[in-house]
């Protein structure tokens, strides 16, 4: 015959099953674990939720960024260049970093939430931001950004205003092409092109409206004399067909 509990067990036992309840409660448990390469860096991604949340409403993914001997916590989001020997690092919190993959070394802090509009190599990209805080909330900020001899790094703003930038397009010598349109990206439509010693020139406008679709629907190129030109898809587009702006015909 089983000897009954002793008086004080019943409630050691009850306070022993509230801690466990408790640390299950406020501990996590992983539901996925993953690796991604970046370049020469890797970003870990560790998905975890609370242990009796099991509809997963606590959930959040923690990534961290190994980049030689440096590690970056609270990635949020990375966009690498060509060849993957500069990444550009989205923090949680904080400043947007350009990390050289290799090494893992800061060539340059910039601004928080920042995106990469486009790269124009592995040394060079136009970075689109949010404007500082005196700044109109839909302004546009573009700003272009290359190294050279790979650490001397080079910025200058490309456009800072009310305008819409549905399309841009690197060009050589450290151009850039750019489409400016209003925020719904309708007209006046804009063809630009920048360089650091002449600034932002106007090249072209788009005649009203473009044809079936908006200004996301231009296609920008260089001509062989180093001249911004652009077309807009027309649908269907497996077609791959682009009609350029209608333009006065030229006098013989």
């Amino acid at each position: 015959m089983l000897a009954p509990p002793r008086p004080w067990a019943v409630p050691r036992r009850a306070a022993l099953l509230a801690c466990l309840l408790l640390a299950a409660a406020c501990g996590r448990r992983v539901e996925s674990d993953s690796t991604e390469a970046v370049g020469s860096a890797s970003v870990r991604h560790v998905r975890t939720c609370q242990w009796l949340d099991w509809e997963n409403t606590s959930c959040r993914v923690d990534s961290v960024m190994t980049a030689g001997s440096r590690r970056i916590e609270g990635v949020y989001s990375t966009s690498a260049s060509p060849h993957g020997e500069l990444v550009h690092v989205n923090l949680l919190h904080g400043d947007s970093l350009l990390i050289d993959t290799r090494s893992g070394a800061v060539r340059a802090t910039l601004p928080a939430q920042s995106s990469v509009k486009e790269w124009c190599g592995d040394a060079e990209l136009v970075l689109s931001s949010h404007p500082g805080p005196t700044g109109e909330s839909g302004d546009s900020h573009l700003e272009h950004l290359w190294l050279e001899h790979g650490t001397e790094v080079h910025r200058a703003t490309v456009y800072r205003g009310p305008r819409h930038v549905p399309r841009v397009l690197c060009g050589p010598e450290h151009t850039v092409a750019l489409v400016l349109s209003t925020l719904h990206e309708g007209p006046p439509i804009d063809l630009l092109r920048w360089s650091a010693d002449q600034g932002l020139q106007t090249v072209e406008t788009w005649p009203g409206d473009v044809q079936g679709g908006s200004a996301s629907d231009l296609v920008l190129s260089w001509t062989g004399a180093g001249r911004p030109d652009w077309c807009a898809r027309s649908r269907p587009y497996s077609l791959g067909t682009c009609v350029p702006p209608a333009r006065p015909a030229v006098p013989h």
